[in-house]
């Protein structure tokens, strides 16, 4: 009788897949802090609004990390760890649309920039199909300005546009 194939070679993370690991969690947290800091602007019961944005960001950013970190095995093939040169790339990417989104937030206005941050994100991460990108980006921003600039009253900058 054959003998049983060996079970797959199982190794723990090293710092550097851990802190790759983490970075989305800490993307939340960095997010957290920019809405807390634009918070201390708004006074009245609008600024109750980034200040449980911030909250809740933090709070699955915590989970995320926590959850991330406890991870302790994975398998040793390449292609399967989170460390792939393309995985690398994809967060650097959307690294540098949450940033742009950031810098147009304030001239274009929010809409304008959640535009840019929600297609450069599918991108970022293989969505390709351009009909699949436009009905995400509508239903996305368009439920956005439902609830928060309907329901909720939410006060965003306009920028350049005019568009609240």
């Amino acid at each position: 009788m054959p003998s049983p194939p060996a079970p797959d070679a199982v190794t723990r993370p090293g710092v550097a897949e851990r802190t790759f690991a983490s970075v989305p969690a800490l993307i939340a947290f960095a997010l957290a802090a920019v809405f807390l800091l634009r918070a201390d602007r708004i006074s009245g019961p609008e600024a109750t609004y980034p200040v449980v944005l911030a909250i809740a960001v933090l709070a699955v950013g915590a989970v995320n990390l926590v959850r991330d970190l406890l991870t302790t095995a994975r398998s040793s093939d390449e292609t399967d760890g989170p460390l792939t040169r393309a995985a690398v790339l994809r967060v650097l990417a959307f690294v540098v649309v949450l940033f742009a989104a950031l810098v147009l937030l304030e001239p274009a206005g929010f809409f304008p920039a959640m535009v840019v941050m929600v297609v450069g994100g599918l991108v970022c991460f293989g969505v390709r199909r351009p009909l699949v990108i436009a009905a995400a980006t509508a239903l996305i921003v368009g439920c956005a300005y439902l609830v928060f600039v309907r329901l909720l009253v939410v006060p965003f900058p306009p920028g350049f546009l005019g568009i609240t």
